[in-house]
């Protein structure tokens, strides 16, 4: 049986533990503060915004709204596809993201970029932005469309394919690429 929760107004719970069902977020901000746990699935609908703060090991988390993830706690999720807006402000050490078809994923920590393990990246029109205040070092994968925005050197090491459009914007210089195709 489906769930769905729907707040109208922003709303701070410190766990949310999803059991063998799908739950939407239908909130205009939901922030999980603790832990986001179980074997079930979060939807972040396309209106909705979900803030994780602490940490994640729910079976399957998809995004088609904006979320935003921060904090310094293990995001051990085996299924998250951002379909929407994924911000990483934090530190954590993310299992894996998919960014899925017209997806946006700004990473923005500085000087420490979060460690993914398995980052895919090469869906159709999907963006992932560099965009942090200073140095940070490229996820080695391929990608569609890349940004480098901000400020810093944004260290390209091991970054080989570029299926769309590379932009760089802002104060933002690249270094230390291999050489790609774009």
């Amino acid at each position: 049986n489906a769930q769905v929760i729907n707040c109208n107004t922003p709303t701070t719970i410190p766990n949310l533990t999803v059991t063998g069902i799908t739950v939407t977020n239908n909130c205009t901000t939901l922030t999980v503060s603790a832990a986001l746990a179980g074997t079930g699935t979060l939807d972040n609908n396309a209106s909705g915004t979900l803030n994780i703060q602490g940490t994640s090991s729910i079976a399957t988390l998809t995004n088609e709204g904006t979320a935003t993830i921060s904090g310094a706690g293990a995001i051990t999720t085996a299924s998250l596809t951002n379909t929407g807006t994924l911000n990483l402000t934090g530190t954590n050490a993310i299992t894996a993201i998919t960014n899925g078809t017209g997806g946006t994923l700004n990473i923005s920590s500085t000087p420490t970029v979060p460690t993914i393990t398995t980052l895919t990246a090469t869906a159709a029109n999907n963006t992932v932005n560099y965009s942090g205040a200073g140095n940070q070092t490229a996820k080695a994968t391929a990608y569609n469309n890349l940004t480098l925005s901000g400020s810093g050197t944004k260290t390209m090491t091991g970054v080989t394919a570029l299926g769309g459009n590379l932009n760089i914007s802002g104060t933002a210089t690249m270094t230390g690429n291999a050489a790609f195709t774009v």
